[in-house]
């Protein structure tokens, strides 16, 4: 069965409202737990020529896991950066970031300070060091590796593969409240960019990338060895890639995603997050462990989805890890999962 909906080219930036962050984005869902911050006051109406917000310099020392990433970049410093908005007091987001020589600076660890993600999902330094640490050791020279377009760019710094995506833009989950003012955000965000400029690429790849993981696995595998030929190539998906999906590719594939504030033992928690999944109606879901003991879960809207690519080779409890044809898991850390892609052209 090949993907349900056609992929056309990925547009760079989404508005997303947040009357339906709660319930949708695009067809991927959103439920969460916790305090919510009052967000209408946050996120007060403005003139299209004001910023919505902005990025300053923290005072907080980087993270230890930063400070060995950076290690890693010659030229390169650490630095901690807040996004901010005129209407709170405390930062609504808290990025670790790379300053690199002669390019743009580099996000390494971003962390939502309000109960939503705000512009892009959660990235753990801790993470991208493990992954960043098992890549550059056992990565074969000269391979390629197929990651979403933000991951890829992180990667490309650190290792000396090919990344087909690292150029693209990123979807970024722009409010509703912030509509009208989509340069002013481009013009901010473009700082992330590792040349410092918007990309100029169409986004084919992406669309060929994002197709294969929608479709049903055996096929999805078949179109990604396609798109990587004769080369080494390497798959690296997070759990979060799955609802990153949702806003890349709009009605492309439903998904809840719901916290579990930490509580409790692990296995009550794990029930929790099961017994939800039963009373509304899911049939798959998969976990993500949070600072302090909390569980992020992903749920699977539509059971038609644990049979795509990406509902099998991410930690879905319906998901064949490890079995899924013309995939080889080879390394697994935190939300992390990289797979080795089987070759279907021969070396030259």
């Amino acid at each position: 069965m090949m993907s349900r909906i056609p992929l056309s080219v990925r547009k760079s930036m989404t508005r997303i409202p947040f009357s339906r962050y709660l319930m949708a984005l695009g067809m991927a869902a959103m439920v969460l737990t916790g305090a919510v911050f009052g967000v209408k006051h946050l996120f007060a109406p403005a003139t299209d020529l004001v910023a919505p917000y902005a990025y300053e310099t923290g005072t907080d020392t980087p993270s230890d896991a930063t400070s060995e990433l950076v290690a890693l970049i010659p030229g390169a410093n650490a630095a901690v950066i807040e996004l901010r908005v005129a209407e709170r007091a405390s930062p609504i987001a808290i990025a670790q970031v790379l300053n690199l020589p002669d390019q743009g600076d580099l996000i390494v660890g971003w962390q939502s300070e309000v109960a939503e993600p705000i512009l892009r999902s959660d990235i753990s330094s801790v993470e991208e060091l493990a992954l960043v640490t098992a890549l550059r050791k056992y990565l074969p020279e000269n391979s390629t590796v197929l990651a979403m377009p933000a991951l890829s760019a992180r990667l490309r710094q650190f290792t000396q593969s090919e990344f087909p995506l690292a150029d693209e833009d990123e979807a970024l989950r722009i409010p509703a409240q912030w509509a009208g003012r989509d340069e002013a955000v481009a013009q901010l965000e473009v700082r992330w960019h590792s040349n410092g400029t918007a990309s100029s690429e169409e986004g084919k790849d992406f669309a060929t990338f994002a197709d294969a993981l929608l479709a049903e696995d055996i096929y999805g595998s078949a179109r990604l060895q396609v798109l990587a030929g004769a080369k080494d190539t390497f798959i690296v998906l997070h759990i979060r890639d799955i609802f990153d999906l949702g806003l890349s590719v709009p009605d492309s594939i439903p998904v809840e995603m719901r916290n579990f504030p930490a509580g409790g033992q692990v296995h009550d928690n794990s029930r929790a997050v099961k017994d939800w999944a039963r009373d509304q109606g899911y049939d798959a879901y998969a976990l993500q462990r949070q600072s302090g003991g909390a569980l992020r879960a992903y749920y699977l809207s539509d059971t038609r989805d644990k049979n795509t690519l990406v509902g099998q080779l991410l930690p879905f409890n319906t998901a064949r890890i490890g079995f899924v044809p013309g995939t080889r898991l080879v390394f697994q850390t935190g939300g992390y999962w990289v797979y080795r892609l089987q070759q279907i052209v021969s070396k030259s």
